[in-house]
């Protein structure tokens, strides 16, 4: 009996193990592209910090810090520099390769994110950022020609995504340009956010 229970532990676990490890290299192997001021030894140094339960921190070629802030089984977010943030998510499809969700977002200083979906290697990514017109609409309670007076101050559109450390769910929105204060809550009355799942269905 302790043998099948032995067994049945090891069988649970080993999963998440691969599924950790799996999410380590990706962080390790990261392309040149999202961060080439970090070398891959100092990533390794970062992820060994967290470990020890140290401050993941590490100084970039840029002179500036970035710091690995969350590293679970499933779930990694970090801030690469002072103007970029990372965020993955492994997400297991039933009959297919694990695949990941990789959030980025530039921060100078309103916050704009490139959301994709990505192989665990890195060679095949889909954008999956919205149109930014679905993220606005008119409430009920709007005229037409004050909604109309409204949408150009969103412009240039900066689509913001949000990828959840508790669920898989990926949520997107705009943020508002820099300058706009005086009209801050009128125009948040016509922004909608757009909450994804992220199921079998929505990745395939």
């Amino acid at each position: 009996m302790k043998q099948i229970l032995l067994i049945l532990t090891i069988l649970a676990v080993c999963p998440l193990d691969t599924q950790a490890q799996l999410l380590r290299q990706m962080f390790l192997n990261m392309p040149d592209s999202i961060a080439a001021y970090l070398s891959k030894n100092q990533r390794q140094e970062l992820m060994d910090y967290y470990d020890m339960g140290a401050d993941a921190v590490a100084k970039n070629m840029l002179g500036s810090d970035t710091r690995l802030d969350t590293l679970s089984g499933d779930f990694l977010t970090a801030a690469l520099s002072e103007a970029q943030t990372l965020s993955i998510r492994l997400v297991g499809r039933q009959d297919a390769d694990t695949v990941a969700i990789v959030v980025r977002t530039f921060h100078a200083p309103q916050a704009e994110s490139l959301a994709y979906l990505c192989s665990t290697d890195w060679k095949s990514t889909r954008l999956l950022n919205p149109a930014p017109t679905e993220l606005i609409a008119k409430p009920d309670t709007m005229s037409a020609e004050q909604y109309d007076k409204l949408v150009p101050l969103l412009a240039p559109y900066m689509v913001k995504a949000d990828l959840s450390s508790v669920d898989p769910v990926l949520t997107f929105s705009l943020s508002i340009p820099f300058g706009r204060k005086d009209d801050d809550d009128a125009l948040r009355t016509i922004l909608l956010q757009k909450e994804v799942k992220l199921d079998d269905t929505f990745l395939k």
